[in-house]
């Protein structure tokens, strides 16, 4: 089964306060776009870049491989990925990127495209990037839990068509040696959902939490050590 890449971005120069325009320069965004039509390429996969409502200087990657080791053994070590993170290494880094047992077309072709039939041209239009850090020993419970109540999210959010979640399987890599900022007491990583939605505008999403639905989808949190949930804006998608 395919799996898909979630990596964490970070353009190393700080925005102005002053200034709307978005931190990454024109040519960083070229190159941006470069790699991901050539990561595209050679993965024969779409590779979406969004840029992070909540922090304008992280721009996440949402890719996809036929295995975990066909990315790690295959594009990482490659020439021409290494000419791209050469040609990147003066802007940006990579803050952290792992892999997540879900089809990528479910999330770029469905979730991220979904974007066209937005009105006012999508131009608030966000994917939704909750990650959700399990507690020592009760992933099946969360993911019961989850199950029963989805459709809670799925009836506010505009159906089963608006959202896509998986679980990671690897540790990945990061700029720390440590992938996801959270590891647990004995060192290591716990049990992670990530959780993919898309909504009209921000706005949107947070009034989920206004409603009787969200008490009840709200019950996965008594399994959880926490979770971060960002929003992020496309700005790139790349096609193979």
């Amino acid at each position: 089964m395919p799996v898909t890449e979630l990596a964490l971005l970070h353009y190393k120069s700080r925005p102005s306060t002053t200034s709307s325009k978005p931190p990454v320069s024109d040519t960083t965004l070229e190159n941006l776009t470069r790699a991901a039509r050539k990561q595209a390429s050679f993965s024969h996969y779409p590779v979406a870049l969004l840029q992070c409502h909540e922090d304008p200087t992280l721009i996440y990657l949402i890719g996809g491989w036929d295995t975990v080791e066909q990315h790690m053994n295959e594009w990482v070590p490659c020439q021409a990925n290494q000419e791209l993170l050469k040609l990147l290494s003066t802007d940006v880094d990579v803050k952290w990127m792992f892999h997540l047992d879900m089809d990528p077309a479910d999330v770029v072709d469905r979730l991220v495209k979904s974007r066209q039939g937005v009105s006012d041209d999508g131009k608030d239009f966000v994917v939704a990037i909750g990650r959700h850090f399990v507690k020592e020993g009760l992933r099946e419970g969360f993911w019961a839990t989850w199950k029963e109540n989805v459709d809670a999210l799925e009836d506010f959010v505009g159906g089963r068509a608006k959202r896509e979640g998986g679980w990671r399987i690897d540790d990945g890599v990061s700029a720390d040696d440590r992938t996801g900022d959270r590891v647990t007491e004995k060192g290591a990583v716990p049990d992670e959902f990530v959780l993919f939605t898309a909504w009209e505008n921000v706005e949107r999403h947070m009034d989920f939490a206004k409603t009787e639905g969200f008490m009840r989808y709200g019950k996965i949190t008594d399994y959880l050590d926490g979770a971060e949930i960002r929003h992020g804006r496309v700005f790139c998608i790349a096609e193979p």
